[in-house]
This record gives structure tokens, C-alpha cells and sequence, in this order.
């Protein structure tokens, strides 16, 4: 039977807890981007009101396109 290295096995398992951290943390700030919104409202000075609106209008849009993709990956 072959055998696996348990150093491999580790960097598999480490790398997988990296990955799986990185797409949960991806996927809770698409779903609360509260955070997000707020910081570019509190930009809105610099950018102007409208573009800082559109930016958050953007966002909403890939909220909203978001979802149905992350009930299929689930």
C-alpha cells in the first residue's frame, strides 16, 4: 500500500483551512457589506455623492446576483 507523508498530509490539511477561511470570509462580506457601504458613504466627499451612490447601487446589484450562486455552490 502506498504511503503518505505526514508533512504532506499537514500542508493538504493547512492549506485547506486556508482556502476554506478565505471563502467563508468572502462570503460574509458579500452578504453583509454593511461595512463596506458605509465606508464609501463616509467617502462620499471625496468622490462625490453620486458616484459613491452608484458604487453602492453596484453593490446591491452583486448582492442580489450573489445568492442564487452561493445556494448552488452549497
Amino acid at each position: 500500500t502506498p504511503r503518505v507523508s505526514p508533512y504532506r498530509l499537514a500542508a493538504h490539511l493547512t492549506s485547506a483551512f486556508v482556502i476554506y477561511t478565505g471563502l467563508l470570509w468572502t462570503a460574509l462580506s458579500v452578504a453583509n457589506p454593511v461595512a463596506l457601504a458605509d465606508q464609501l458613504a463616509s467617502s462620499a466627499n471625496e468622490l462625490g455623492a453620486k458616484v459613491a451612490q452608484q458604487q453602492i447601487e453596484a453593490l446591491k446589484v452583486i448582492r442580489r446576483r450573489v445568492h442564487p450562486l452561493a445556494a448552488l455552490v452549497a
